[in-house]
C-alpha cells in the first residue's frame, strides 16, 4: 500500500499559499508560511479499508519530533510554528470537493490564490470554482466569525492562549481572523475572493498591529455579522432553530441556495481514473475491462439467450440454465 507522502507526490493537481500570506495581512519576520494542496488519491485508498483524507507537514513538528497526524492539540503538546516555519496540508480531492461544497472559507482559498503548482487538472479545479458557490457558505463564514468574536471575548476557549504576547501588549488577540467577515461578504455577492484581499484590508493590518480598540473591533465584527446574515438568511440575525439555519432560500445573495453537488460529483469522478498521470489533459473516462472469446461481457444477455450471456470458444459454449435447474450446452443459435 502506498504511503502518504507518496500519494501525494504522484497525485498532487493543485498546491497554493493560504493563510496570512494570501490575505495580504502578513507582517514581516513574524508569520509562518500555510500553504494547502489537492491530491487525486489511488482507486486503492477509495475502496479499501485505508482511505486517504490529507496528509500533513509541519517544520515545527519535524524539530520537535512529534507526530503531525496525531491530536497533539488537546494535550497542549503541538509546537508551536516560528516565523518561516512550513506549515502544509494535502487534501485528497474528494475530502477537498467534500469541504469545498460545504463552504469552508479555509478551503475554498485555494481556488482563487495563484498557484505554486497547477497541473491541467488543478486548472480545471480552478476554472470551475462556480459550481462550489452557494449561499450555505454565508453560515460558515458567519460561524468562523462568530466563533472568532467569542474567544476575544473569553467565551469560547482560553482566548487563544498560544498568542499570550499578543494579549499583555494589546488586551487581546490580534493576530484573529477578521478578514472573513469581509470577504464572506464579497464571496456572497461575487461567488469569489479577491486576493490578497482589498475591502477591509487597510482596518485589518490596523487591527494586526493593535492599533484599533478591543470594544470597536466587537463592533466591527457584529456589523459584518448583521451583513452576512442578510445575505445568507434574509434577516439580521442567525435563525434560532437548526432547520431555520439550514434554510437559505430567503437570503439576499445572488448566488444559489445550494452547491451543484451533482456537478461536483461528476468532476471529481472524472478526474479519479488519471491518478499519477502528471500530464492532465482532456479527461478520459475509464474503459472497460479487456473482452476474452467472443460475444457480450459476463453479466449482460444476449437477445432471445437465457442465462448469462458468456462464451466460450467456438463448440465449447457455456451451458445455458434450464427452467428446471439443469444446465444444458447451448444450441450456438
Amino acid at each position: 500500500m502506498e504511503s502518504d507522502r507518496d500519494i501525494v507526490r504522484r497525485g498532487l493537481i493543485l498546491r497554493g499559499t493560504v493563510g496570512s500570506t494570501a490575505h495580504g495581512l502578513h507582517l514581516d519576520g513574524t508569520d509562518d508560511r500555510d500553504e494547502m494542496g489537492v491530491a487525486i488519491e489511488p482507486p486503492s485508498r477509495l475502496i479499501g479499508l485505508v482511505p486517504f483524507e490529507h496528509h500533513i507537514y509541519r517544520t515545527a513538528e519535524q524539530r520537535a519530533g512529534h507526530d503531525a497526524t496525531a491530536d497533539q492539540r488537546r494535550r497542549r503538546r503541538t509546537p508551536r510554528s516560528r516565523p518561516g516555519d512550513l506549515d502544509l496540508v494535502v487534501y485528497s480531492l474528494r475530502k477537498y470537493a467534500r469541504l469545498a461544497a460545504n463552504g469552508n472559507p479555509t478551503v475554498q482559498i485555494l481556488l482563487f490564490v495563484e498557484p505554486l503548482r497547477s497541473t491541467p487538472w488543478g486548472d480545471r479545479l480552478r476554472a470551475e470554482a462556480d459550481m462550489f458557490a452557494s449561499r450555505e457558505a454565508g453560515a460558515r463564514f458567519l460561524g468562523y466569525l462568530q466563533a472568532q468574536r467569542e474567544r476575544l471575548l473569553g467565551q469560547r476557549g482560553q482566548m487563544r492562549v498560544t498568542r499570550t504576547e499578543l494579549i499583555e501588549a494589546h488586551g487581546y488577540d490580534t493576530k484573529f481572523a477578521m478578514h472573513l467577515g469581509y470577504q464572506g461578504m464579497e464571496y456572497l455577492r461575487t461567488g469569489r475572493l479577491t486576493l490578497p484581499m482589498t475591502t477591509g484590508r487597510e482596518h485589518c493590518v490596523d487591527v494586526r498591529l493593535g492599533g484599533v480598540p478591543l470594544a470597536e473591533v466587537i463592533r466591527s465584527i457584529e456589523e459584518l455579522e448583521t451583513e452576512l446574515c442578510l445575505l445568507t438568511y434574509g434577516t439580521a440575525h442567525v435563525p434560532e432553530s437548526a432547520a431555520g439555519r439550514r434554510d437559505h432560500l430567503a437570503g439576499r445573495s445572488p448566488l444559489p441556495p445550494s452547491p451543484d453537488r451533482e456537478r461536483i460529483d461528476a468532476s471529481w469522478r472524472r478526474c479519479t481514473p488519471r491518478y499519477g498521470r502528471r500530464s492532465g489533459g482532456e479527461p478520459q473516462h475509464p474503459r472497460d475491462p479487456p473482452r476474452t472469446g467472443r460475444g457480450p461481457p459476463l453479466g449482460v444477455r444476449r437477445p432471445g439467450r437465457r442465462g448469462l450471456a458468456g462464451r466460450g470458444p467456438p463448440g465449447r459454449e457455456a451451458p445455458v440454465l434450464r427452467r428446471d435447474g439443469r444446465s444444458s450446452p447451448s444450441s450456438g443459435r
